[in-house]
């Protein structure tokens, strides 16, 4: 599996591409539905539009002059661009993503290994023979591959491999069944299962085949060995006490300790990427499994995956937020992905229609995760939350895309949109001031298929508003609605002061109205608004 050291140096590399490109021009795009302007139709075939880079986002707009991507300052984890000036027609959030790899009888009588990303993109097949290749991993930097191929009936082999499938050789072969390795943190070691003592044991041994050893010694079938991300700990399962569960041990095989107790069996345990959570299969009842959560002591047991057919099989991605698992649910055995958090978004990876099955995630490459402005579909068969903006104030960090708000104007004012980013804000945010002969509505993204959250300025008839946002975790927090221009080239641009005094900012002027983080307003015909730590306090 790969590890999130790993992850976040490649997210870092990406990120450190693209960060530059703020100061550049793209297209902005208007509110869409009546009474706000239809969304443009798209400026024509892809290759007449103009393409930018702005942090994680790649965005399309129908023409490059105008554009304007400019930088507002934040103290906190979040980096923030206002984009305006003209029309964005398509914009996406590219982030580094594990692939999968999985062995499937896809096409072929046998198990062949596949790879493709966390959306079923880029499908390509590594091995092609006439034997089964199975239950393949990723070595931690992701340039490698380590799996089982099936020799005969009484012999399997650990094979290794560079990750394009090249330079395939077998380590430490035997006349045993040689199976399910996985690698150790450092990239030096693999633990894998055989029979060549007459029952399973977890054996361990260098990349190169040498110092092959016994770890567990047992008289129970003991199998499935996974090495910890970042620890010198192996989980597997042991029927040694009757059913399979999960035990954990130290490296070297001793101290081995049950950290299961349930009465069915249970398969596939995997670790989650901190080292104190783990994933495995659980048999319930009628042959059905069920992916489970737990921690070390398995005394938080939840079941996950949450259907009525089998789910089994599961892997964490690299940061934690998802669990792949093979599913019966849609066909004979596809894998699936699962948000490991609210609002727990479950979405099919594959539709070979045949199955598949052991998936690992690693060996990450740019992905397109989230496609906000777009056609119909297109955001990995979501809609997009718009299709088309003419302002907004996009958020991210290190990791790729966090958050985005969407300025709605008329048709007609969109020429009338400026936006100028605010200093000095206070302690937890970053703020920007916007213009235009009318500001309709603000729109912020709330993830796929979810109805984003809407301050609707309408019955305001607002020309000019002050936007706060969370430094922290990117949200919109506080909008105040001004009685005059705010802009710094306007004669009434002192009317706007922030009094900052440790973790308290006080906002004074005249402002028609305050609306707080969920769209709703709080306030009306106010002089001063104080917040605390991106918290509002009082208006008065």
């Amino acid at each position: 599996m790969s590890r999130p050291g790993v992850i976040q140096v490649l997210r870092n590399a990406l990120l450190l591409l693209v960060l530059p490109a703020l100061a550049i021009s793209l297209i902005g795009c208007g509110s869409g539905g009546s009474p706000l302007a239809p969304a443009p139709s798209p400026g024509g075939p892809e290759a007449d539009l103009a393409t930018h880079e702005v942090g994680p986002l790649v965005i399309r707009t129908a023409s490059a002059a105008g554009f304007v991507a400019e930088n507002i300052p934040s103290e906190g984890s979040i980096s923030f661009a206002a984009l305006h000036g003209a029309t964005i027609d398509y914009m996406a959030a590219r982030e580094m993503m594990d692939r999968v790899v999985f062995h499937s009888m896809y096409d072929s009588p046998d198990h062949e290994l596949w790879v493709c990303d966390l959306f079923g993109d880029d499908l390509t097949q590594l091995t092609n023979n006439s034997v089964h290749d199975c239950s393949a991993t990723w070595s931690p930097d992701g340039t490698q591959i380590a799996w089982s191929r099936t020799r005969s009936l009484t012999d399997d082999d650990i094979i290794v491999m560079d990750a394009d499938g090249s330079n395939a050789h077998v380590v430490g072969d035997s006349s045993a069944h040689d199976s399910h390795p996985t690698w150790s943190p450092d990239g030096s070691r693999l633990v894998f299962e055989t029979d060549r003592d007459g029952n399973w044991e977890i054996y361990r041994m260098y990349t190169d085949g040498l110092r092959q050893t016994n770890l567990t010694n047992s008289s129970g079938s003991d199998e499935e060995p996974e090495w910890a991300p970042d620890t010198p700990r192996i989980l597997f399962t042991s029927d040694r006490s009757g059913t399979h569960q999960v035990y954990v041990m130290n490296e070297d095989g001793s101290a081995p300790t049950c950290i299961t107790a349930v009465t069915d069996n249970i398969g596939n345990p995997t670790w989650h990427p901190d080292g104190n959570q783990i994933a495995y299969s659980l048999y319930l009842q009628a042959s059905n499994w069920e992916v489970v959560l737990d921690d070390l002591s398995g005394s938080s047991r939840r079941e996950f995956s949450g259907s009525s057919d089998i789910d089994m099989a599961p892997c964490f991605s690299s940061d934690g937020s998802l669990v792949v698992f093979k599913s019966y649910r849609n066909g004979p055995g596809e894998l699936f992905a699962k948000e490991t958090s609210a609002p727990y978004r479950v979405y099919q990876i594959t539709d070979m229609e045949t199955v598949l099955t052991h998936p690992d995630l690693g060996s990450p490459v740019p992905t397109t995760r989230r496609v906000l402005i777009g056609p119909a579909g297109s955001d990995h068969g979501y809609d997009p939350t718009w299709s088309s903006a003419y302002a907004g104030v996009v958020g991210f960090d290190e990791t790729g895309y966090v958050n985005f708000v969407r300025i709605g104007v008329r048709t007609q004012d969109v020429d009338t949109i400026e936006m100028h980013p605010m200093q000095d804000t206070g302690w937890g945010t970053a703020g920007v001031t916007v213009e235009a002969a009318e500001i309709v509505n603000l729109r912020q993204d709330n993830g796929p298929g979810r109805d984003p959250t809407v301050w609707d300025l309408d019955a305001q008839d607002p020309g000019a508003l002050l936007l706060y946002f969370n430094v922290w975790d990117g949200k919109l927090v506080h909008v105040l609605v001004t009685s005059s221009s705010v802009s710094p080239s306007a004669a009434t641009a002192g009317e706007v002061t922030h009094s900052v005094q440790g973790d308290r900012t006080q906002v004074a002027g005249a402002f028609a109205a305050v609306y707080d983080q969920t769209g709703a307003m709080v306030a009306r015909d106010v002089g001063t608004v104080e917040f605390r730590r991106a918290r509002l306090v009082r208006a008065f």
